[in-house]
């Protein structure tokens, strides 16, 4: 879409106008007029599941004691809290372990 000159993707308060007229024929108008919808991610769901051997690899004690960034007292306490759902430290958890990868990658 880079390419499509910006009087095809917009018009004053209409966005999106050259997608919406691909599709006019396809879908029904209340998909292509309706308002703007946001969708959230199941992360917490994937901490305690999908992604619990990569979360406990990567903030395991022996690790956090190694690296000696964060507390490895305090991650223990917050995955358990968390796998037991007494609180939901997600947003904390993914957080620690985005910084890990990115670490891992960029800063070693």
């Amino acid at each position: 879409m880079a390419g499509v000159p910006g009087s095809l993707k917009v018009r004053g308060l209409q966005k999106k106008r050259f997608l919406k007229a691909a599709f006019r024929d396809d879908l029904p108008e209340e998909i292509l007029n309706g308002k703007k919808a946001g969708f959230s991610l199941p992360v917490a769901r994937w901490l305690r599941e999908d992604l619990r051997g990569l979360l406990e690899d990567t903030l395991s004690v022996s690790r956090l004691k190694r690296e000696a960034l964060f507390d490895p007292t305090a991650v223990a306490e917050l995955k358990r809290e968390h796998y037991s759902r007494t609180r939901d430290r997600s947003s904390v958890l993914w957080g620690l372990l985005m910084f890990h990868l990115w670490a891992d990658n960029y800063a070693h």
